[in-house]
C-alpha cells in the first residue's frame, strides 16, 4: 500500500458536505460510473488528508456519497508503483453537470473529456436562454394585443408625459407617467410596465443557473441572447456605448413589433431589460428607449 495525499481546495458548491474519496479495485463496495470503486475515506471543504491506496494501477474519484447517473465524476488515473501520490482539486460550480470535483493539472485524456462535458453544459445553458427569450417574445406579443388593441392609442411619448421611475426586478428604469405596472402573474422573475404605445419588461436570471457565472460578462450573455433570437435581428451599440439586440417579431395581431434588449450584470445574476413597441411607432420611441436603458441602474435593498 502507498499513501495518497489529497487537497480539497475551498469552493462554495458542496461546501457543507464531505465528499467520498474512491479508488477502483476488485473489492469495490460502491459503483462510480461503470467501474467498481472502494470508498477509502471522506474529505471536507478546504481539507488536506491522506489515504491508503493500492500499489496497482487505479483511478481516484472524489464525489458525494450518493452519485446520480448524470453526475460528472472525474477520474484521475494513478499508475502502478510504490511511490506516494499527491493530488489537489476543488468542486466546480456547474449545475448542469452536478457541481463536479475537478482535479488540478488534468492529463490530455481527462482534459479532452472535461472539455466535451463542459461544452454540453454550455449548450444546455444556451437552450435555457433561448427558451427564456422565446417566452419573453411570446409574452410581449400577448401584451401587445392587450395594449395596442385600443381604437385611438398614443404613438409615443409627448410633452404631457412626465418622467416616472419604476423598479423592476431590482433595476431602476426611468420612463414616464404614461406607464403603469402590470399585475404579476408568475413567480416574480419577470416584471412589466405598460403604456398605450410601448411595454418594458425586466427578467432576472440568477447566477445559480449559469455555468461559470464569474467568467461570463454582460457582453457574453448578450451574445448568447442574440444567437437565440430568430428572424430579423442586429447587434447594435447605443450612443453611450451599451450593446443591445434589436429584433423584430411578427407575432402581434396589430403588426410587427420591435424589441430592444439590454443585459445588466450584477453579483447575483443578469437582468434582461426589454423595451418593445410596434414597428410603426419605433421612430417615436427609439430615443426614449435608449435613454431609459442608458440611465437604468441597479437598486440594492436597505439592510
Amino acid at each position: 500500500m502507498r499513501k495518497l495525499t489529497l487537497t480539497r481546495r475551498k469552493a462554495l458548491p458542496w461546501a457543507l458536505f464531505p465528499l467520498n474519496v474512491c479508488v477502483r479495485d476488485e473489492e469495490g463496495d460502491c459503483t462510480v460510473g461503470k467501474d467498481r470503486a472502494r470508498v477509502v475515506g471522506e474529505i471536507k471543504n478546504g481539507e488536506e488528508k491522506s489515504f491508503e491506496i493500492p500499489d496497482a494501477e487505479t483511478d481516484v474519484t472524489v464525489a458525494p456519497a450518493s452519485v446520480p447517473r448524470w453526475f460528472m465524476c472525474e477520474k484521475r488515473a494513478i499508475p502502478a508503483g510504490s511511490e506516494d501520490v499527491s493530488l489537489a482539486g476543488k468542486v466546480r460550480y456547474s449545475p448542469f453537470l452536478g457541481n463536479p470535483f475537478l482535479f488540478d493539472d488534468p492529463d490530455e485524456t481527462t482534459a479532452a473529456e472535461r472539455k466535451k462535458r463542459l461544452r454540453r453544459a454550455s449548450a444546455a445553458l444556451w437552450i435555457f436562454i433561448a427558451s427564456a427569450v422565446l417566452l419573453v417574445l411570446l409574452c410581449g406579443a400577448a401584451v401587445a394585443r392587450g395594449i395596442w388593441g385600443k381604437s385611438d392609442p398614443k404613438t409615443g411619448p409627448d410633452a404631457k408625459s412626465l418622467p416616472a421611475e419604476f423598479v423592476l426586478n431590482g433595476l431602476r428604469v426611468t420612463l414616464n407617467s404614461d406607464f403603469g405596472k402590470k399585475e404579476q402573474e408568475n413567480n416574480g422573475s419577470e416584471e412589466t410596465v405598460l403604456s398605450d404605445y410601448a411595454a418594458v419588461t425586466v427578467i432576472f436570471f440568477s447566477s445559480d443557473s449559469i455555468e461559470r457565472f464569474e467568467d461570463v460578462s454582460a457582453d457574453d450573455y448578450l451574445g448568447w441572447t442574440f444567437d437565440s433570437f430568430a428572424g430579423d435581428k442586429t447587434l447594435e451599440t447605443s450612443p453611450g456605448g451599451i450593446g443591445y439586440v434589436r429584433s423584430v417579431s411578427h407575432a402581434a395581431a396589430e403588426g410587427p413589433t420591435v424589441h430592444y434588449v439590454f443585459i445588466f450584470r450584477d453579483q447575483d445574476g443578469f437582468r434582461m431589460l426589454e423595451l418593445y413597441t410596434l414597428c410603426r411607432f419605433e421612430e417615436n420611441c427609439r430615443e426614449f428607449f435608449i435613454s431609459a436603458a442608458e440611465n437604468a441602474e441597479r437598486v440594492y435593498p436597505e439592510r
